[in-house]
């Protein structure tokens, strides 16, 4: 994504709520667009959360805030009620929002990715690997900030290495739950190893 080229437009997405989402519909306002690789993994919920935690802010920079995965409605509705989102979650069932904003990988899995895009509907800002999902929110709206206030320096793409067809840090959720599972399987070996040393003991 190029910043000053039309975003991707997107129709009657559904949100949470089952609601038709359509990007025109805010027109005239900026819009932030998350675009995160599943519900309920501790990654996308934090990077959520921050978003959440700043919406007064976003609202008084005529921002409005849009999560996207491929996550049916009632997931969604699940975690918003869950974590009192206070923004729209929208359906990207079949991975086309996602892959028209750069986000869908050869694999067929979701980067997390951020766009900014302005009340023209052209892509403002970017970020194409979301890593520091803590500090991510504050960073989208300081640079939505200095957009809007006229002090931003030279627009360019945010914390994005050389695209690739491969994407080098791959979903850090699916990282955390292969580690574990390696873990769980290496404390079941110790144990069967615990055991058989007893057995030899007798």
């Amino acid at each position: 994504m190029k910043i000053g080229q039309t975003a991707p437009d997107f129709k009657d997405i559904l949100n949470e709520s089952s609601q038709k989402i359509s990007l025109s519909q805010f027109k005239g306002k900026y819009v932030v667009l998350s675009i995160y690789y599943k519900d309920g993994t501790y990654t996308c919920t934090k990077t959520l959360e921050g978003f959440r935690d700043l919406k007064d802010k976003f609202d008084s920079a005529n921002a409005v805030i849009l999560g996207v995965s491929r996550d049916d409605a009632s997931s969604h509705k699940e975690a918003v009620d869950a974590q009192k989102f206070n923004f729209s979650l929208l359906v990207d069932d079949d991975g086309t929002v996602s892959k028209n904003y750069g986000a869908l990988n050869d694999t067929g899995r979701v980067n997390r990715c951020s766009f900014i895009i302005s009340p023209e509907g052209k892509i403002a800002a970017t970020w194409a690997q979301v890593r520091d999902c803590e500090s991510h929110a504050q960073e989208v709206l300081s640079k939505l900030e200095s957009i809007v206030n006229g002090t931003e320096e030279t627009p360019q793409k945010t914390n994005e290495k050389e695209e690739t067809g491969d994407n080098e840090e791959e979903n850090e959720e699916e990282d955390e739950e292969e580690g574990n599972e390696a873990e769980e399987a290496n404390n079941e070996n110790e144990e069967d190893d615990d055991e058989e040393d007893d057995d030899d003991d007798e």
